[in-house]
């Protein structure tokens, strides 16, 4: 049985897959949808990674500049100014300097940059995995089905060939054989309907991941929202 399952394998691997007998076509037209919607996905997780790396970049480089102007300004008519920073003694709004802006602004720049990845980031990645792991395993197992199904198709067709070949010699049929056809005859009927039920179900899922796809953007489209006008205004206050 192994042996069939790979002559299956590398016969596609000749004539193409797409090719094949017994491929659900709308199951594939489904499945190009969702591989569309994986790519789309993918690029945005890649494009909020960038923008949460370059809002990190970015605080660094600013309490870089304001540490860089701080040593500059050392021990000279700017030191309070550019240098100061609060102690753990000194009352909120006391010491104001160049430095302790930046310093106060990389603390609530730093809270937002994490809110960013665990609240947006790490939805849009979750997200991912999610549809992933639901659709990738049933199309998987739509594969196996859909090879045990060829695989006793071609057993059935080779049984009935060569039955047909002894009867039209005037031969009776070994009761064997006769027993082997009608065994198989019911493992195709089976399987059969095995696929066409996964594959039904799986084309069920997929369009439900695909069409509901909006649904599962919107509450991230809400943070992505929240959080702009949040850090704007914050940023405004400075």
């Amino acid at each position: 049985m192994v042996k069939s399952r790979v002559g299956i394998r590398l016969k596609e691997s000749i004539v193409g897959a797409n090719k094949s007998s017994n491929r659900s076509g709308d199951l594939d037209a489904l499945v190009e949808r969702y591989k569309l919607l994986r790519k789309k996905l993918k690029d945005l997780i890649l494009a909020l990674r960038n923008k949460h790396a370059i809002m990190t970049h970015v605080v660094k480089a600013n309490e870089d500049v304001a540490n860089q102007i701080a040593n500059l300004a050392e021990h000279s008519p700017l030191n309070d100014c550019a240098c100061l920073l609060p102690s753990s003694e000194s009352t909120p709004g006391s010491v104001v300097s160049f430095r302790s802006i930046h310093a106060d602004l990389k603390t609530r720049t730093d809270a937002y940059v994490n809110k960013y990845n665990q609240f947006i980031v790490e939805y849009a990645v979750e997200w991912d995995k999610v549809i992933d792991a639901r659709v990738s395993t049933g199309l998987k197992e739509t594969e196996r089905l859909r090879r045990d199904l060829s695989h006793y198709q071609g057993k059935v067709e080779s049984l009935r060939a060569s039955t047909n070949q002894t009867l039209s010699k005037g031969k009776q049929v070994k009761a064997d054989t006769a027993e082997k056809l009608g065994r198989n005859e019911e493992k195709l009927v089976k399987a059969k309907e095995d696929y066409n039920k996964f594959a039904t179900d799986m084309c069920v899922l997929i369009e439900e991941v695909t069409e509901r796809s909006w649904k599962d953007l919107h509450p991230m489209l809400v943070k992505i929202c929240q959080f702009d006008a949040t850090m704007s205004a914050d940023e405004a206050k400075q």
